[in-house]
């Protein structure tokens, strides 16, 4: 089985999908990691295939890569912005267009990602596979209707049904190595949901 992993170039958002990646290898499946190119030395150093795929930007420097970003004052409107217009925007948009492109040589059985990286899903509806998403980022169980909209302008641009409840970021299985007494019992969790266990990780160096 070839197994596709997608994250965010950020050191934070990768290493939660490092282990599965390797659990999968050692099980004999195909593993790569599709990622910003300026990212594709951090993965190859958790001795993983990386892809060069998405836009070329790293976290650190988000405030080069998103100027508008940067001209936002902290807090809670900046942090919309971002999910509107970088997670489930521009970031989504060129990376699920670079999966169906790099599908033609390396066509994936599964996709996963991390929680804010939606061009897999995306990629992966649009390849009529199955998609997990490992947590990254604690969010709730659903997505706010902003990035939900915001969702939907890019599956329109695939060609895929409406989905306006947003159900598609955890249609399958959401995976968390958060432990259940971690969890705020107040917030509903995703489902379906696995709880995991790291018992080693190797990571790569930035």
């Amino acid at each position: 089985m070839r197994v596709l992993f997608t994250s965010q170039p950020s050191v934070g958002h990768f290493h939660p999908l490092v282990p599965l990646a390797h659990a999968l290898k050692a099980a004999g499946h195909e593993v790569a990691v599709a990622c910003a190119p300026s990212f594709c030395p951090t993965v190859a150093a958790s001795d993983l295939r990386p892809l060069p795929a998405g836009l070329d930007w790293r976290t650190e420097e988000m405030g080069d890569a998103f100027p508008e970003w940067a001209a936002m004052p902290s807090g809670p409107a900046r942090a919309a912005w971002s999910s509107t217009n970088i997670w489930a925007g521009r970031t989504a948009e060129r990376m699920a267009l670079d999966i169906l492109t790099l599908a033609a040589d390396w066509a994936p059985d599964l996709v996963v990602r991390e929680t804010m990286e939606f061009g897999g899903c995306l990629a992966a509806e649009r390849l009529g596979v199955p998609h997990a998403v490992v947590e990254a980022v604690a969010l709730p169980q659903g997505l706010d209707p902003p990035t939900v909209a915001a969702l939907e302008v890019r599956r329109v641009a695939l060609g895929l049904p409406a989905d306006p409840d947003g159900a598609m970021a955890r249609r399958y299985l959401h995976l968390t190595f958060r432990p259940p007494a971690f969890h705020d019992p107040t917030v509903p969790l995703p489902r379906p949901l696995q709880h995991l266990r790291v018992r080693h990780q190797r990571a790569g160096r930035r």
